[in-house]
């Protein structure tokens, strides 16, 4: 990842990563409508979770 990304490559790319790991459906309008650190935030908790979980099976 590019250290200058803009905030909407940022945005794009933690959606596209939540997306990948089945958190939220597609067509999920809320995910679009959160802030960048509001993503942040739920990605972050994702990687803490599957760190602690490595056994647990994520998206499909």
């Amino acid at each position: 990842m590019e250290l200058f990304q803009s905030n909407e490559e940022k945005k794009e790319m933690l959606i596209d990563q939540l997306l990948a790991f089945g958190m939220f459906k597609k067509g999920s309008f809320q995910l679009f409508e959160l802030p960048l650190q509001e993503l942040q935030d739920e990605y972050d908790k994702l990687l803490e979770t599957r760190t602690k979980n490595p056994e647990r099976k994520y998206g499909k």
